[in-house]
Formats: C-alpha cells, sequence, structure tokens
C-alpha cells in the first residue's frame, strides 16, 4: 500500500549545493536593473546619430567661412591688380613730368 519513499541525505544537499547556486552566488551577479546603466545598440546609434549630425552641422559653419575667407582674397587681389596698374600708370606720368621738367 504505501510506497517507499526516499528521503534526501545530508550528503545527497551537499551534491547538489555544489551544483546550484546559493544567494551569495546569485548576488555577484548582475540582475535587470543592473544591466540599465549599460548602453544598448539602440542607445550607440542614437549617441552615433546625434554626433554625425553636430559634425556635419559644424563643418557647414567651417565650410561657410571658408567660403566668405575665399570671396575676401578675391575681391582683395582684384583691388590690388587694380591698384598696381593705377600706380603704373601714375609712375608713367611722374616720369614724363620729371622729364618735361628736366629733373
Amino acid at each position: 500500500m504505501y510506497k517507499k519513499v526516499n528521503m534526501l541525505t545530508s550528503l545527497d544537499i551537499k551534491k547538489l549545493q555544489s551544483v546550484f547556486a546559493t544567494k551569495e552566488d546569485l548576488d555577484r551577479f548582475a540582475i535587470k536593473e543592473d544591466l540599465n546603466w549599460f548602453a544598448i545598440k539602440e542607445d550607440l546609434q542614437n549617441s552615433e546619430d546625434r554626433l554625425g549630425h553636430k559634425f556635419l552641422s559644424s563643418l557647414d559653419e567651417v565650410m561657410h567661412e571658408l567660403k566668405e575667407i575665399r570671396e575676401d582674397f578675391i575681391t582683395g587681389a582684384y583691388r590690388n591688380s587694380e591698384n598696381s596698374k593705377k600706380i603704373e600708370n601714375h609712375e608713367e606720368r611722374i616720369s614724363s613730368v620729371e622729364e618735361s621738367l628736366a629733373f
């Protein structure tokens, strides 16, 4: 009628303790809330997107400044060319005045 049931012995319990984790063992592992401190793939992708956008925006500003510098340089070169022509003309005129006055 009654079936004989084998109970665990202390030796069986020691063997099981060596296989299964205890509460102390589990305290050394991270839990789900601990993992929230670490970035996930989506967080890294969003950071990369924001950084790329910020980089391109600042690059736009630099390119705008470079364009203005080039325009200023071209304008300055043209004015320098015009002034050089005027100076040459003045040199010729001064030379002719000096010849006519016989300096």
